[in-house]
């Protein structure tokens, strides 16, 4: 998470997705990886304001890439909304 934007993997309940996505960021993050977190997409809307838009990836493949952004036009959140984003995530690795 920084100013720019949040990068995320958009799994839904698939499991299939939610064990690919955390594989793929074993993968390409590596030693890097200090945690996993988990939010509810409804979460950014509704609760924060912000927007979340879905962006795949080609080069590594990543069909599930998401970004949150501030705005449908525009990518820097403030610095209340990474806050409110940092205690709303549930560690899960």
């Amino acid at each position: 998470m920084d100013k720019k934007g949040v990068s995320v993997n958009r799994t839904g309940e698939n499991k299939e997705c939610y064990e690919s996505s955390l594989e793929y960021l074993k993968n390409s993050i590596g030693d890097r990886l200090r945690a996993v977190a988990e939010l509810e997409a409804d979460f950014f809307t509704d609760d924060v304001g912000l927007h979340l838009k879905y962006c795949p990836i080609d080069k590594p493949e990543n069909i599930y890439h998401s970004e949150i952004h501030k705005s449908e036009n525009e990518a820097v959140i403030s610095r209340s909304a990474r806050k409110k984003l940092s205690e709303a995530c549930k560690i899960i690795s």
